[in-house]
């Protein structure tokens, strides 16, 4: 297993607060965001975007979520 692939496994989102499982961060967290770009191609990247913008609608708002799964994804930022 490779550091990238250690790392995304270990920086998931806990799905009731939508924090990173690793380290207690908004989800995606830095290390989940530089995973994630480096694993998907950008249709793949948007795509999961809003499938996880979907489920952490259940229990984040508004701003929130637009800077989490929409802003830094659409940019192509590592670190938002």
């Amino acid at each position: 297993m490779t550091v990238c692939q250690a790392a995304g496994l270990a920086h998931q989102p806990n799905p009731c607060t939508y924090d990173c499982r690793g380290c207690g961060e908004p989800w995606p967290c830095g290390r989940a965001r530089a995973y994630l770009l480096a694993t998907n191609d950008r249709v793949s990247l948007l795509l999961r975007m809003a499938i996880e913008l979907e489920e952490a609608s259940l229990v984040l708002t508004g701003e929130d979520l637009y800077q989490r799964f929409v802003l830094w994804a659409r940019e192509g930022s590592p670190t938002g």
